[in-house]
């Protein structure tokens, strides 16, 4: 991606710009492919700073049992996966917090969970799992999953205690994302404990929303990096 966006001739500019396009017309039919379900996992938000727009975000709001650490018990997860501007460089967030279940089941509402502290996590990442086959039948299933794993930059914990990680962006993401019918998330409360898998199927109205976040990152991209070449 440094690469990318280091471009400076005005073929190469035009080039980059034609795969943007691809990706999200790729996106676009992409979504067609889902059955609808009774609910929507992800929310597509915009990120602003002083009015102008720095960042996209799918934010997500689930609830799961988890019989590793709790025994079966119900847990309530809030996390977000986000492209946004840190230190002048476009870079990728995935965050999640796990809230305290006998406070948090009183009302799944997203702006009260978030002022509850976040159960202790370890360690978490992410996968892009039961990745359609691409429509042109050209690739594997393969090609079209992700893993965050061996990627991550740095993570650190969030003001409420959410695990947060920061990456290079991606664009593959898109893609990956958009073929996607499930998102799994790990996670250990202990170190080198046992990972705990959390399941977030996609229907078709969430890939409505993951439309909407790659147009808007994309437009991030071009307006504050790929302009600024020119």
């Amino acid at each position: 991606m440094k690469t990318l966006l280091k471009l400076s001739s005005k073929l190469q500019k035009n080039t980059f710009k034609n795969f943007l396009i691809l990706v999200a017309f790729q996106i676009i039919f992409s979504c067609e492919s889902f059955a609808s379900q009774k609910n929507s996992n992800l929310t597509f938000n915009e990120i602003s700073s002083e009015g102008e727009k720095t960042g996209c975000s799918l934010e997500f709001l689930t609830l799961d049992q988890d019989y590793v650490y709790e025994k079966g018990a119900p847990s309530v997860f809030i996390g977000s996966f986000s492209n946004l501007i840190l230190k002048d460089k476009f870079s990728f967030l995935f965050k999640i917090g796990i809230f305290d279940k006998s406070k948090a089941l009183k009302s799944i509402e997203k702006d009260e969970i978030s002022l509850l502290q976040s159960d202790k996590i370890n360690y978490a990442y992410f996968r892009l799992n039961n990745c359609n086959k691409l429509k042109d039948g050209s690739q594997s299933e393969i090609n079209a999953c992700y893993s965050s794993i061996k990627k991550e930059l740095t993570s650190f914990f969030g003001e409420k205690g959410e695990f947060i990680s920061i990456y290079n962006f991606d664009i593959n993401f898109f893609t990956a994302l958009s073929n996607s019918d499930l998102i799994e998330i790990g996670f250990n409360r202990e170190k080198n404990g046992i990972d705990q898998k959390l399941k977030i199927i996609l229907d078709e109205r969430d890939h409505h929303e993951i439309l909407e976040f790659t147009k808007c990152s994309l437009e991030i991209l071009e307006e504050n990096f790929l302009n600024k070449k020119r």
